[in-house]
């Protein structure tokens, strides 16, 4: 879906200088639909993640990502069903802080970029 949704973006008479992705397997996607089309990131585009993994680091163009910490996410769903073991009911919404990982895939917008 990435890769046919970037492919669409393309195409149309407006590239936007951004993109923000949902998932790691959208991001294999248009980082794929923009080498198809000779656009470098983050020369002429910039990619962000909403997704915060560890595998983002190794993709062709390490992407900056957004979201839960990993770990964090982690501990908190042991918590959650250590409690449910225990027969407390956990709250059924739980907010994790969302961090923001800087890698290689954005930079700072200049009234120059095309």
């Amino acid at each position: 879906q990435g890769y046919a949704g970037m492919k669409h973006i393309l195409q149309s008479q407006s590239v936007p200088t951004a993109v923000v992705i949902g998932s790691y397997d959208l991001s294999v996607g248009v980082i794929r639909a923009l080498e198809e089309a000779h656009i470098r990131v983050p020369d002429d585009i910039s990619l962000i993640s909403y997704d915060n993994i560890p595998q983002m680091e190794d993709l062709p163009i390490p992407l900056t990502a957004v979201g839960g910490h990993p770990q964090t996410i982690a501990r908190q769903i042991v918590q959650t069903l250590l409690s449910v073991m225990n027969g407390d009911t956990p709250p059924l919404l739980q907010l994790v802080e969302p961090e923001l990982v800087e890698r290689k895939s954005c930079r700072a917008f200049t009234s120059d970029r095309k």
